[in-house]
């Protein structure tokens, strides 16, 4: 497992798992619960359906029935758990206010500035951009993500250039590098994000999709 220590240095415990801790199909999975208790985080494990959009659910509104993926808290003694097997996992706190947030950011969340909304609706609920801090899991580097027609238009277009770039007639796309930029466009300081883990789709540590099709999730963990 991964310590964020980004988010050690605020006092939040966030962590992401790698596949030597057991992966978990889907929100109904009961490992994950295992897996989080663990590794020291409290119960209730709060989880949905990931839909790779934009959709926010703040637990404390009741079940996220239609999904989301933005999953927003200021609950304390509970945990915040996104699913990724080449997505990338994004998690911010406000340790000041209470306010912490886990984020499934894939290419299609990406174009929808999910990073961006986590930040928004943060900030409505009482957090600010200078005090929130933000760190990467692991996820498919610009390594082995190549990108082309209709995919490649809209990640220009979201990024404004920021992470594309081509190498040997072929497109790839930096997740991690695209959505550090819209978090900084929203407001955070670039020392406040962290990030940098290894390439889900190289590494057999973690599950890929990409790579073998595989089943199995990584999962991002946050908590007050």
């Amino acid at each position: 497992m991964l310590s964020s220590e980004a988010l050690a240095r605020i006092g939040v415990h966030a962590a992401f798992t790698v596949a030597a801790d057991g992966g978990v199909r889907d929100e109904h999975d009961p490992l994950a619960e295992q897996i989080a208790w663990r590794a020291g985080f409290h119960l209730p494990l709060y989880q949905c359906r990931q839909l790779h959009g934009d959709q926010v659910w703040w637990v404390e509104w009741g079940d996220a029935k239609g999904g989301a993926d933005i999953l927003i808290s200021r609950k304390r003694d509970c945990t915040l758990a996104i699913r990724t097997a080449d997505c990338l996992p994004i998690l911010l706190a406000d340790a000041d206010a209470g306010v912490i947030a886990a984020v499934h950011a894939g290419w299609r969340g990406t174009v929808r500035n999910v990073a961006a909304k986590a930040v928004a609706t943060m900030v409505e609920i009482g957090a600010n951009p200078d005090r929130i801090h933000a760190d990467f899991g692991p996820a498919i580097g610009s390594c082995c993500f190549t990108v082309d027609g209709d995919c490649l238009e809209q990640l220009r277009r979201a990024a404004e250039c920021v992470g594309i770039h081509e190498d040997g007639g072929r497109h790839h796309a930096d997740l991690a590098a695209i959505n550090r930029h819209q978090l900084q466009q929203s407001g955070l300081h670039p020392a406040h994000i962290g990030g940098g883990a290894a390439c889900t789709c190289c590494s057999t540590d973690h599950f890929s999709h990409r790579r073998d099709q595989s089943p199995w999730r990584q999962l991002a963990l946050i908590g007050l």
